[in-house]
This record gives C-alpha cells, structure tokens and sequence, in this order.
C-alpha cells in the first residue's frame, strides 16, 4: 500500500486525505474513536521515508478490535491517573494536616 510519510510496524493506516489513494500512519497513542472508523489496515512493517513510499499492510481489520484496544489503553491511562490523583491527595492531606497543627 502506499503510504505518506514514516511508519512503524504495528500501526494503523488511515486515509492520508489528500485523494491520491495514500494512507498515513497513525500510533495507537495518537487513535481517536472518531478515526476507529477510518481505519484501512495494520502495517506489518517499518519505514522511514518522508516521502509517498511502499508498506506492507494488513488490511480488512475488524473494528471491535480497533475499539477494544482504544478501550483497553484508555482504561490503562485512566488507572494510572487515578494512582497519581490518590498520591496527590495524600500529599494534601499531610499537608493540610502539617499546617493545621503548626497554627495550634
């Protein structure tokens, strides 16, 4: 498949929007539910050309799957926010408890 632009192995290719019948590389990280539904493939390997270039593509992958792994990083992200918002606030707590009994 043609595709604009670097790629990494593994990610997804989507529409490079310039209706020329290429796609562009998009890392998981950067995936959207809104561009789920763009997806055309999976690229099976790397490349570091800039320009219009020859990729190797998985295409036809089915959407749950694209769903699924978008739900899967975010619950991911959210757990790791959740550790760090517990951590913060026990730090607040121990200051907020360090301030009240200084004004005592």
């Amino acid at each position: 498949m043609k595709v604009r632009g670097t790629v990494q192995s593994g990610e997804y290719i989507l529409p490079s929007g310039a209706n020329d019948g290429t796609g562009v590389a998009v890392h998981r990280t950067e995936m959207t539910i809104e561009r789920c539904t763009q997806v055309v493939g999976l690229a099976l390997e790397s490349s570091s050309q800039e320009a219009v270039g020859q990729t190797a593509v998985m295409v036809g992958l089915p959407k749950e799957e694209i769903t699924a792994s978008l739900l899967r990083a975010r619950d991911t992200r959210i757990e790791a926010l959740e550790t760090r918002l517990t951590a913060i606030a026990k730090l607040l707590n121990v200051n907020h408890t360090d301030q009240v009994s200084r004004n005592d």
